[in-house]
């Protein structure tokens, strides 16, 4: 069986989420209901045989040109099949790099790859009853936890509606330095929020919202995709009440994802509930790089080779 390309339009959705719900390596954002929340008709699909195994590939297009990008939102992506083979990884992954630009993409936790893949780390608490997972909490994050009198006395944490919280979002984002890129992101929260799948978390202090949460619920997990915070109130610990909120109404359910970090700070904070560490391979090239490819590719189909 060979790997062929299949554009948006010509996927055969039924056949792609079967794939995937019975594939050994099932994550939440290789779903279609979530990738065309954050990439729309952004992206396609390498299968091989008839939907055996599938790879979906997001991209984004400048001047004609396809160049695979991970959309906001999506961690991991990669190959999906009833069994993982590194072999069949590897075969998907030459047919990647042959028949596509890469700018980035992130295969899944479960695909193996080789050691030279560079990978990055993802947070996972998994299923199990609420106590046994706060007991395993740190002693650090137990005492952020223990909000100070007057805090707690004018605090209040709970799920609110997006459009409660969006501005609050909007405002307290970290890492968008253009305003084009915070509103492409709340869209892409809007976009997910009308899935039905979002839901958003806020905690009050003197009734303003200084800290809030995005989280994403699937089949067997939800998945943190964001948090926000008021940066002069940081030290009042509601980020950390209210993570342990939201982990309190799901973990006895479902995996709770924190969806990783590479930030020190953030990771410190991650690893301060005692989630297990997972890694997962990545494909990353510059600009430089990716026009090199172009022109090589450029220069082998005037002279076809």
């Amino acid at each position: 069986m060979k790997i062929h390309k299949i554009p948006h339009h010509k996927i055969d959705f039924n056949l792609y989420d079967r794939c995937l719900e019975n594939s050994a390596q099932y994550r939440y954002s290789a779903t279609s209901t979530f990738l065309n929340a954050v990439a729309g008709n952004q992206w396609d699909i390498m299968v091989l045989g008839n939907y055996d195994a599938v790879m979906p590939i997001p991209f984004v297009k400048k001047m004609g040109v396809k160049f695979v990008l991970l959309p906001k939102l999506c961690q991991q992506l990669g190959v999906f099949s009833a069994h993982d083979s590194q072999a069949m990884n590897m075969e998907f992954h030459r047919y990647l790099m042959k028949n596509y630009f890469v700018a980035y993409y992130a295969y899944n936790q479960y695909n193996s790859l080789p050691d030279d893949f560079k990978c990055r780390q993802n947070f996972i608490l998994q299923n199990q009853p609420y106590e046994e997972a706060f007991r395993k909490y740190s002693p650090k994050r137990k005492r952020k936890l223990r909000l100070e009198e007057e805090v707690a006395e004018n605090a209040v944490w709970r799920a609110i509606p997006f459009e409660e919280g969006k501005d609050f979002m909007l405002t307290n984002m970290v890492g968008h330095r253009q305003e084009k890129d915070a509103m492409a992101y709340i869209d892409t929260l809007q976009a997910l929020s009308e899935t039905g799948r979002m839901y958003f978390y806020a905690f009050y202090y003197h009734g303003e919202i200084i800290n809030a949460l995005a989280l994403y619920q699937d089949t067997n997990a939800v998945a943190l995709l964001g948090t926000y915070n008021v940066k002069e109130k940081i030290k009042l610990n509601g980020s950390s009440k209210l993570v342990d909120f939201a982990i309190s109404e799901w973990i006895s359910q479902k995996d709770f994802d924190f969806e990783g970090s590479d930030v020190p700070s953030v990771e410190e904070f991650f690893r301060g509930f005692r989630p297990a560490l997972f890694h997962y391979p990545t494909v990353f090239f510059h600009k430089k790089e990716l026009l090199k490819q172009w022109h090589w590719r450029k220069i082998g189909g005037l002279f076809g080779f």
